[in-house]
């Protein structure tokens, strides 16, 4: 918040304003988190959780993954009713790992190699 100080004539007569808004508070950095985990730090922020979208339906919806937070849109951007304090996430709840008739990541990709490496060691 920026403050000016105007001083007024010879008596020396000060008036202060303060000139835009508060430092609004930044979605918490949930990305790649569970969405358990994610709703979990997000409300220990004080905010609310609102789903904005979801990429596939296999995994339970504690157990998907968030692939993007952000804060509530502007007023410009109106989708639904919500507080002040919202942060919006989307979710992948595609499997960790494809199989016959499960989507999820190839076993060939970064994630899916990790995903293999898991549940291996579990």
């Amino acid at each position: 918040m920026k403050i000016l100080t105007i001083l007024l004539g010879a008596a020396g007569v000060a008036a202060t304003i303060s000139v835009g808004a508060g430092v609004a508070a930044a979605a918490p950095d949930v990305v790649g988190q569970t969405y358990r985990d994610a709703k979990n730090t997000i409300q220990e922020s004080g905010a609310a959780v609102i789903i904005a979208t979801r990429t596939g339906g296999l995994a339970e919806q504690d157990k998907c993954i968030v692939t993007n937070a952000w804060d509530k849109p502007s007023v410009t951007q109106p989708r639904q009713a919500s507080g002040p304090d919202t942060v919006w996430v989307a979710l992948n709840c595609n499997a960790a790992v494809a199989s016959a008739g499960s989507p999820g990541n190839s076993a060939a990709s970064p994630e899916g190699r990790q995903a293999l490496i898991s549940q291996d060691a579990g």
